[in-house]
């Protein structure tokens, strides 16, 4: 889980719409509460050695009030000093931890955004789980609920439905982000699969064309290998 250092980094009002029909619609507005949090960066062979279980999964619920848990601080009521949610995801397939879990288990599992009321709270960066999305998830259960959590984040966290929050990654959750797809979403032979993992990636920013690809259900990954590592775009 995390630490929460430093709460507010940045606030967004959005405009939510929800249509009952062509003559119906509400509005609400969600302030984004964006917390700094101290956690670990692991890069791929350790995340991996982290995990109790990794597992592609779909979400099956939306983030909202009746699954988030919110502690407020005991000098300070208005003030919130933690918070978490409880999600539910469906297994789809298991990597490890296969004496633990089995495809088609529905399982909870506690990350770390949540909602309460208006607010949105989530770690800097961190994009919540999305119902109907697939995501490669490395968890553990190092936590005070002995839950299933996600491990350290977007560190933990993969999206194989689309590449959107590739973007917004650091460079060492790029490459972790990367070597995951390669590892377990592609069709790459083995010989090719250990290049990629035990290399060195990182985002290209030559605008020549790549010679090598790995199509995915979350796009194309294009690749070089180069003198600094292995140079990937995404499409």
């Amino acid at each position: 889980m995390k630490k929460v250092i430093v709460l507010l980094i940045a606030t967004l009002t959005v405009t939510l719409c929800a249509c009952g029909n062509e003559n119906e619609s509400k509005t609400s507005k969600v302030k984004d509460i964006a917390v700094q949090s101290d956690y670990t960066q692991y890069e791929y062979t350790s995340l991996k050695q982290a995990s109790e279980i990794i597992v592609k999964a779909e979400v099956q619920d939306e983030l909202s009030e009746k699954n988030s848990i919110i502690e407020k601080d005991s000098d300070d009521p208005e003030s919130v000093s933690d918070f978490s949610a409880v999600r539910e995801i469906k297994i789809l397939e298991v990597y490890a931890g296969k004496e633990k879990i089995k495809s088609g288990d529905t399982i909870k599992i506690i990350e770390d955004a949540a909602m309460d009321g208006e607010y949105y709270y989530h770690g800097e960066n961190y994009k919540s789980l999305k119902k109907g999305e697939e995501y490669i998830l490395f968890l553990n259960k190092n936590n005070a609920a002995g839950k299933y959590s996600i491990i350290s984040a977007d560190n933990g966290k993969v999206c194989t439905s689309d590449f959107k929050d590739m973007n917004d990654r650091s460079e060492e959750n790029f490459e972790v982000a990367v070597k995951a797809l390669v590892e377990f979403d592609s069709d790459l032979d083995d010989k090719e699969k250990t290049k990629i993992i035990e290399g060195k990636v990182y985002r290209n920013t030559n605008k020549e064309p790549s010679k090598k690809e790995i199509e995915l259900t979350s796009g194309v990954v294009k690749y070089d290998y180069t003198d600094k590592g292995i140079a990937v775009t995404l499409k």
